[in-house]
């Protein structure tokens, strides 16, 4: 699951209107502010997935209960992660895109944006209406922008589980009917509510006139958050490359059948290519192998775990 979100991540950070507000809060800028503002989202996650989701004050079987505490514990978790967003929106009102020449440009960066988008364009998609590929949309956090957050975190694992690991395919079904709490509980109206409406067409033109038409207009500023997300994650996995992780997620035949990644496979080098067999093994033994799976959701918890209370409790003590 940590691997879908960080995909979803990767993906999310390609529409322009939602990075926006993550280039003007400037907190995914760097791998360090990187690392430790996604750690901080997956432990998030971990706290949603794991507990009951329940308004205590709304339930009075739950006002009797002694375990309340625990039980409340991802209600008010949610309620202060939409504060945060209200707060990001604010900063992010009164804050200046930073433009492509505030970021570090490399040979490295230019050529595999490049790359990219030249692979990218043998893929058909529909035309895009300009106000989806901006950087200043008219309502910055819409509820547009908030539905393909939302996307971007269960519309990949309902495309495409098995790419992704996941083997419990049943399971699905529960996990947009979570999801679709948790949109509402963030503010998403019913009737934008994408996680109410789980339809493979659906979800297909959006990945494809809306995703992948993003990707393709990716510049400095786009790839900039994308290897900074996996620089950082790859300081506790030890192991990460945004080229192979790329690579790996669009050559992918659930994905898109007829992207070859000629350019951008030339981009990468031995270690890239390593940590491309490894992920790829990886995902391969978890998806077939239960005890490889099993082991595999114990290790993600545990290193997810130790890791945020190393850098997000040394954040707050400095």
């Amino acid at each position: 699951m940590i691997c879908a979100h960080l995909g979803a991540l990767l993906y999310g950070f390609s529409f322009k209107r939602l990075s926006t507000v993550l280039l003007r809060t400037g907190k995914s800028h760097s791998v360090s502010d990187s690392m430790v503002r996604y750690l901080s989202t997956f432990i998030h996650f971990k706290n949603w997935y794991e507990t009951t989701i329940v308004d205590n004050n709304r339930n009075e079987y739950y006002q009797n209960n002694n375990n309340i505490s625990e039980i409340n514990k991802t209600f008010k978790d949610i309620k202060k992660v939409r504060l945060m967003h209200r707060h990001a929106l604010r900063q992010c009102l009164q804050t200046p895109l930073p433009s492509n020449e505030d970021f570090l440009i490399t040979t490295e960066k230019l050529e595999v944006i490049k790359a990219l988008t030249q692979d990218l364009h043998r893929i058909p998609t529909s035309p895009v209406p300009q106000e989806i590929l901006t950087y200043s949309p008219k309502v910055t956090m819409s509820q547009f922008d908030m539905v393909m957050t939302q996307f971007g975190l269960i519309g990949l694992i309902f495309l495409f589980p098995v790419t992704l690991g996941i083997k419990n395919q049943k399971g699905l079904e529960g996990f947009l009917h979570l999801w679709a709490i948790f949109g509402r509980l963030l503010g998403i109206e019913d009737r934008f509510n994408i996680a109410l409406y789980p339809d493979y067409q659906l979800y297909r033109r959006l990945f494809i006139n809306i995703g992948i038409a993003s990707l393709k207009d990716t510049d400095i500023r786009i790839f900039t958050l994308q290897k900074s997300l996996l620089d950082g994650f790859g300081k506790f996995t030890y192991f990460g490359s945004v080229k192979s992780f790329l690579l790996y997620g669009l050559c992918s035949k659930e994905a898109l059948p007829e992207f070859t990644g000629e350019n951008l496979s030339k981009l990468l080098n031995w270690s890239d290519w390593f940590y491309y067999i490894v992920f790829k093994s990886i995902l391969f033994l978890y998806y077939k192998f239960n005890f490889f799976h099993n082991l595999a959701d114990i290790l993600a918890k545990y290193f997810v775990q130790v890791h945020a209370k190393i850098y997000l409790g040394k954040r707050r003590t400095t």
